[in-house]
């Protein structure tokens, strides 16, 4: 009597293509072929490279979740009129500085409050 596994590949780099259960002498031989496989090179440049892909593009994300929190709570708190001051809001690139404006929104009574955390100061000049 003989039975065959599935394939499996392994994380550490080889593969085991097929397995066979035989019985042999009232006991069960397991007998299976591995193979080897190469795991491509990555130079130092792409290993840095990709770990740049990856920082930006959580930071992104942090950045949308951010973004995301920031409409719900000028829905909540000021209504339609929070919701006018979400394309100016869209428009920073800073990321310290959408996250403070995520914090302030909270504390600030005013939608002229929370634009003074995020925009310049206006001198009249």
């Amino acid at each position: 009597m003989t039975t065959t596994t599935d394939d499996y590949d392994s994380p550490w780099g080889y593969s085991v293509t097929r397995c066979n259960v035989r019985t042999f002498q009232r006991s069960n031989v397991l007998t299976c072929k591995v193979e080897t496989q190469k795991m491509p090179y990555i130079t130092s440049v792409e290993r840095i490279g990709i770990q740049k892909g990856i920082e930006q593009g959580l930071q992104q994300g942090r950045v949308e979740g951010l973004l995301t929190g920031i409409k719900l709570m000028l829905e909540m708190k000021f209504g339609a009129d929070g919701l006018r001051l979400l394309s100016e809001i869209q428009q920073i690139t800073e990321p310290a500085v959408i996250e403070a404006v995520h914090a302030a929104i909270k504390d600030v009574p005013t939608l002229d409050e929370l634009r003074r955390v995020y925009a310049p100061p206006d001198d009249g000049k």
